[in-house]
């Protein structure tokens, strides 16, 4: 009994541990230019919000899918002509429908045949909240022409369940069961 008990407290505590690592969530932009997809990575930073530190998805755009890759907070991508194209803060409110976006984006490249330079060449893409569920993007370079942009896009985003959380339940579960089968027997 004093074993299942020190067992059960090594599984939660091990188990626990999950709660603080990187978060997915499912994402979608839709406006009559772009459709983008995927799963976006990123890190708690407490109160709800999280930054987006990586992402695996696709743009797509006349037809044609593109892979995503997600612009690093800090690194600044730069058009051919030189100038900067956004500080982007990528930074997501999931508990906020009304506002998932800051002002400030979420930047992506897309590899494309007209780069722009400065991260992975590619085209530069950015998505940010307008506020009241409306949502715009802007490109530099490649596709749609440089500085090609739209406004009333709309941009969801769900938690990918944690495979930590579920298995933290079953243990749970399994602890409550092994728990009452010893009581039984005890009573017995």
């Amino acid at each position: 009994m004093k074993r299942l008990g020190i067992l059960t407290i090594v599984m939660l505590v091990a188990l626990t541990g999950v709660a603080f690592a990187d978060v997915q969530f499912n994402f979608t932009y839709n406006d009559p230019m772009y459709s983008l997809q995927g799963v976006l990575t990123a890190s708690p930073n407490g109160g709800g919000v999280f930054t987006a530190t990586g992402v695996t998805g696709t743009l797509t755009y006349l037809s044609n899918t593109y892979p995503l890759l997600l612009v690093p907070v800090g690194t600044v991508a730069v058009a051919a002509g030189g100038a900067d194209l956004f500080g982007q803060d990528n930074l997501l409110y999931p508990n906020d429908p009304g506002q998932l976006l800051t002002s400030d984006a979420i930047l992506f490249m897309v590899p494309t045949p007209t780069p722009v330079v400065g991260y992975n060449g590619g085209t530069a893409v950015a998505l940010w909240g307008n506020g009241g569920s409306n949502y715009s993007s802007w490109t530099f370079s490649g596709l749609g022409g440089y500085g090609a942009g739209t406004n009333n896009g709309s941009f969801t985003l769900t938690a990918v369940p944690e495979p930590g959380a579920v298995s933290l339940l079953i243990a749970m579960a399994l602890g409550v069961g092994v728990s009452l089968g010893v009581f039984r027997k005890i009573a017995a």
